[in-house]
């Protein structure tokens, strides 16, 4: 079943934000997320504070400390709940405020190939939300790519 893009962003990354143009056809199904950091989270400069959607999230270091002022349940710590970006090959849950890859990654579905055989890759997808942050399209298969998630830079 093939979603549309506005539902998807509605239902994926309502909380994370949604870019125009950042979604992937992946397998022909669904769509998914795969902008970087800078147009994932607004943020300019790795480290900086930056609005994710209506949220706002201090720079790193900074704990809470750029929230005065902001509505209550609106500003939150560099990195949700994991205080730092994500490196390459980590997952991360896209329903954490201010949770992000770090520049120069995007995120894509985490997702793992159960099946080659020779036919197009079949692939086991972890539930929407949980996304990896990876250097898709740089012509490697890198870490947490592979063909599932990052066909470009990992086919046959």
């Amino acid at each position: 079943m093939r979603f549309s893009r506005s539902l998807l962003c509605w239902s994926i990354c309502a909380t994370v934000g949604c870019s125009t143009g950042a979604e992937k056809t992946i397998d022909g199904g669904a769509d998914l997320i795969g902008a970087e950091v800078a147009s994932e989270a607004g943020a300019g400069t790795e480290g900086e504070g930056y609005r994710q959607g209506p949220y706002l999230c201090c720079a790193k270091g900074d704990g809470i400390g750029c929230c005065a002022g902001e509505q209550q349940g609106f500003c939150y710590e560099y990195g949700g709940l994991y205080q730092s970006c994500r490196e390459e090959g980590e997952e991360y849950e896209g329903k954490v405020i201010c949770a992000h890859c770090c520049q120069g990654l995007e995120r894509v579905a985490s997702a793992e190939v159960i099946s080659t055989d020779g036919a197009p890759p079949e692939c086991s997808y972890a539930p929407p939300s949980l996304l990896r942050c990876v250097r898709c399209g740089d012509g490697t298969c890198g870490v947490g790519e592979n063909a599932c998630n990052c066909p470009a830079d990992c086919h046959d």
